[in-house]
């Protein structure tokens, strides 16, 4: 394996285990993983979910030998995009690997995962607080004011304010979990892990958002060589599976809470609140 993608001229690094596996990731991230099934347990497959949540665009090719079948589903589920019978040709291989590394999962503007990427990470990760009884929170970000930017600076600076961003954004949440572009000026992120109790997981999702908030507002982004201009953004959280058990309205319910805090800005809503006219009625349009 590690011949016929080096005559390709990829960059291979080789771990005999699921532990080095992850070690040397962390010390050297990779754009692809080769995982054969050959001497791993069901138990391994953990070590797929630990690099896909450190690396949410990381391609997985597991290679299954006769007698493994069975055990495609589990490691699929844990994060693998593709599978490739043993023993295979060794052209079969390199036309397997190019194909995965040509299949865009980043935002090409900021290097964060793109809206696909965040579609199955949210999948993945919806599964997964099924399974382990926890909750997933979601965030969603929005750069406030952002087409006064784009108006009286132009787009190239609007694109710097952007990167810097994403770049704080980065910073601000831990390694597990998924921060993605959504769209525009628009960002999620998928808080892995949170506690079943509904109160102590708003408790850690919106200390999660609020430092996000500070993070990016603390100094002023650059705009272009030259130029800073102070950005504020504002952010929405909902819970799964407390407060919405399905994908759509799991994104409602943080939209909806966006949308609050937008009326203000620079804020984070992530209870629900009386409308501040006291109607009771949705907001339809968030205000930038």
């Amino acid at each position: 394996m590690v011949r016929a993608l080096r005559a390709e001229r990829m960059d291979v690094t080789e771990a005999r285990g699921p532990f080095e596996a992850v070690t040397l990731f962390l010390r050297r991230p990779a754009n692809l993983i080769v995982v054969s099934l050959e001497g791993l347990a069901r138990r391994d497959r953990a070590f797929l979910r630990e690099l896909r949540r450190i690396s949410p665009d990381l391609r997985v090719l597991l290679l299954v030998p006769e007698g493994r079948r069975g055990d495609v589903a589990k490691f699929l589920e844990a994060g693998a995009d593709a599978t490739l019978a043993e023993p295979f040709f060794p052209a079969e291989l390199r036309l397997l690997v190019r194909a995965l590394l040509r299949s865009d999962a980043a935002d090409p503007l900021t290097g964060l995962p793109n809206r696909g990427a965040y579609e199955l990470g949210l999948s993945r990760e919806m599964s997964r607080a099924q399974r382990e009884g926890r909750t997933l929170g979601l965030g969603l970000l929005d750069v406030d004011r952002f087409k006064r930017v784009n108006t009286n600076l132009g787009y190239r600076a609007a694109d710097f304010v952007l990167r810097e961003v994403a770049r704080r954004l980065r910073e601000a949440f831990r390694v597990t979990d998924v921060v993605a572009r959504w769209g525009g000026e628009e960002f999620a992120v998928l808080l892995a892990g949170l506690p079943k109790d509904v109160e102590e997981a708003r408790a850690r999702g919106t200390d999660a958002l609020e430092r996000a908030r500070e993070l990016v507002r603390a100094t002023p982004v650059p705009a272009m060589p030259g130029t800073e201009v102070s950005i504020t953004v504002s952010g929405g959280l909902a819970l799964y599976p407390q407060e919405a058990d399905e994908r759509g309205a799991l994104f409602d319910k943080a939209n909806e809470r966006l949308a609050r805090a937008k009326r203000t800005r620079n804020r984070v809503v992530t209870a629900d609140e009386p409308d501040d006219d006291d109607t009771g009625a949705t907001p339809s349009r968030r205000a930038r």
